[in-house]
């Protein structure tokens, strides 16, 4: 028979951190009503931290990314998944092409076509956007 630590370790990397955090939070409390009161107080203080932690991965974020062509964006999202998928329908093209015209060197109007390369979010350069990347970004545009 497996013993408890391999079956809780095999649950729990199947879980979403969300839902890790939600079933250490309800063992803490769970420990907290089982030890003296100084133990359950440390206890209290660690549910007090997973909880922070909790509300921070359910909040709304800003997530900075990079498009594959260059250049970059921020979109806000609860998690990396969400800031993917909206970032993507957002901000993702096909490469497409357009005519415009301009006067040659003999001076006549001639039609040229111009080719714009598709813009694609690199789903691997989102990351939750700190003041110092912000800024780092920001810096790109002086």
């Amino acid at each position: 028979m497996k013993n408890l630590d391999t079956v809780l370790s095999s649950t729990l990397s199947r879980m979403t951190e969300e839902n890790r955090l939600e079933a250490v939070i309800a063992s803490l409390n769970v420990a907290a009503n089982s030890v003296s009161k100084e133990d359950a107080k440390n206890i209290i203080d660690v549910m007090d931290e997973k909880l922070k932690d909790l509300i921070f991965l359910k909040s709304n974020k800003t997530w900075n990314f990079n498009f594959a062509s260059g250049g970059w964006n921020s979109i806000t999202a609860a998690d990396r998944e969400e800031a993917f998928s909206l970032a993507s329908k957002e901000y993702n093209e096909p490469s497409r092409e357009f005519d415009y015209e301009v006067i040659n060197d003999l001076g006549e109007l001639e039609t040229k076509v111009q080719k714009v390369a598709p813009t694609v979010v690199l789903e691997t350069s989102l990351r939750i956007a700190t003041t110092k990347d912000t800024a780092n970004l920001m810096s790109l545009f002086h």
